[in-house]
């Protein structure tokens, strides 16, 4: 940090950003802080489950188009990286839920 010059008091923050991250930390809703409202956890994982099952549904009904065939390099160039990411990350939660309930 470069000093102020003449009166006043020396600069503490690099910048007003970290300066207002100081003030919301000391203060206790920061990131991370306990004190900050967030949806009920059932309520978040209720709508991300849809999210995820609607968009499913939309990439089933691509598939299923009567154009796919003619386009399907292209598509699947598209999808396929992050089908197998996807798929890859669902069987990881699933592992994961099954194994916190005793399933």
């Amino acid at each position: 940090m470069t000093p102020r010059r003449g009166k006043g008091v020396p600069k503490k923050y690099c910048s007003e950003r970290c300066r207002t991250a100081s003030r919301r930390s000391r203060e206790g809703n920061g990131p991370g802080a306990s004190g900050r409202k967030r949806r009920p956890l059932p309520d978040a994982a209720r709508g991300a489950a849809w999210s995820l099952r609607k968009d499913i549904e939309r990439i089933e009904r691509i598939v299923a188009d009567d154009r796919f065939t003619q386009n399907s390099e292209q598509v699947a160039a598209l999808l396929r990286s992050h089908l197998a990411y996807t798929a890859e990350a669902c069987q990881g939660l699933l592992s994961r839920i099954n194994h916190s309930t005793g399933e």
